[in-house]
């Protein structure tokens, strides 16, 4: 499984939290919206949603493509995304990422992602040097 996680500095992290809850709980059917997969007005099919739950301070919601789990504390957002392929994990970082930096741009969120390695393979070794 491909992760990526965010840390957001923000006061507001429980409200966030909650809003985009809220925003992900009505995905579902096509969309022309260019932040849920479309271009140029092109229709889109938004992720299947399997499952959401939500508190002030967790998140969970489970898609076709993967998980996002979110938690907030007094000063931060923190988020997760897994998925099974890169191309899944990359759209739910873009739609999740994107949706959030749109609803916080008055405090001027940024969500950068950092990619995890698979923890079932674990760290990749590094390659012998060769003798001369």
């Amino acid at each position: 499984m491909l992760t990526a996680e965010a840390r957001i500095e923000t006061e507001r992290a429980s409200r966030y939290l909650v809003q985009l809850f809220r925003h992900l709980e009505h995905l579902s059917g096509p969309s022309a919206h260019p932040s849920h997969g479309g271009t140029d007005g092109e229709m889109s099919t938004r992720p299947d949603v399997r499952h959401v739950d939500y508190s002030d301070t967790h998140g969970t919601l489970r898609l076709d493509m993967g998980q996002f789990t979110a938690a907030a504390t007094s000063d931060a957002l923190m988020l997760r995304v897994e998925a099974a392929d890169e191309a899944s994990l990359l759209r739910m970082r873009e739609l999740l990422g994107g949706r959030l930096e749109l609803m916080g741009r008055r405090d001027e969120l940024v969500v950068t992602w950092r990619l995890d390695a698979d923890p079932v393979e674990g760290p990749t070794k590094a390659a012998p040097v060769p003798k001369k």
